[in-house]
């Protein structure tokens, strides 16, 4: 799954491109965090990639739901486009709503070998990161062969360096204690 973020700074046509050599059992869900359908890139996407073993589903879920649809996946994907975000793209690993979201449901992940993805993935062994879009194919095998040892490290990492409650508890801590 490939949540939020849709368009050219996320390669998603040619991630969709890559999934099509995929064995047949896997399939590449684009969840969008906004309505897409009638950009120029979704009709790009659409001539190309219609009717492929990729699926865009491109009305926004609630946030309330989420979580669910995350949770049905097997393995989260983060990719963004260097070229394009320049310095952006290489921090946004500890800032990607999606990684957070993908690690809090369990899910293994696939993201870029980038310098703020690659620390906590080889310290928690949550997921595999890559250079290049065909190697995620390798990437899914890998974590498919161990798959519950991918799954409960990405809940783990979530525990111990995402989920913002003891950050929120500390912050308030140290507000109440300065401020009244």
């Amino acid at each position: 799954m490939h949540s939020g973020g849709f368009g050219q700074w996320f390669y998603s046509l040619e991630l969709s491109r890559e999934a099509l050599s995929w064995p047949d059992n896997c399939r590449l869900v684009f969840n969008t965090s906004h309505f897409v359908e009638h950009t120029d890139y979704a009709k790009q996407f659409s001539r190309e990639i219609q009717g492929t073993k990729v699926i865009l589903n491109s009305s926004p879920v609630p946030f309330s739901e989420l979580d669910d649809l995350i949770r049905s996946a097997d393995i989260g994907i983060a990719i963004y486009n260097i070229d394009l975000l320049g310095f952006r793209g290489d921090l946004v690993g500890l800032a990607s709503g999606k990684v957070s979201r993908y690690l809090k449901n369990g899910l293994p992940i696939i993201v870029q070998c980038l310098s703020s993805f690659v620390p906590f993935v080889e310290q928690y062994e949550c997921g595999v990161c890559v250079n290049d879009l065909s190697e995620i194919n390798g990437a899914i095998s890998r974590i498919m062969s161990n798959y519950q040892f991918y799954s409960e490290n990405a809940l783990r990492c979530y525990d111990e360096l995402w989920d913002p409650e003891p950050y929120c508890r500390n912050l308030a801590q140290h507000i109440l204690k300065n401020f009244s």
